[in-house]
């Protein structure tokens, strides 16, 4: 079974999948992950941080975090305080402080 595709299935599929970009883009559902410098106790960090979008939320509230190219762990915004599923407590409120200034 030999599978072909023309030219204007080809174009077609490219249009549909550029339709759906445009749609997502507008939509708010693409996210852009960017990084933060910053220290705490005397020491850099890199903190690169992926946004977690969720269709019904219009800014994402939960957030993938890696320090130093080292998995950090999930840092959600509860809409009282900065929770992680990881045990640095420590860090989650200095970062979650930073992410908020970023995507305000």
């Amino acid at each position: 079974m030999k599978f072909t595709l023309s030219a204007d299935q080809f174009y077609l599929i490219i249009i549909i999948t550029l339709k759906w970009y445009v749609v997502c883009a507008k939509l708010g559902m693409i996210t852009v992950p960017f990084s933060i410098p910053f220290e705490f106790n005397g020491k850099n960090y890199l903190c690169e941080i992926e946004p977690i979008r969720n269709f019904w939320d219009k800014q994402p509230t939960s957030f993938q975090v890696t320090l130093n190219s080292v998995y950090f762990g999930i840092i959600s915004f509860t809409g009282k305080a900065w929770e992680s599923d990881t045990k640095k407590h420590v860090l989650v409120e200095k970062i979650g402080n930073l992410i908020h200034q970023q995507v305000a």
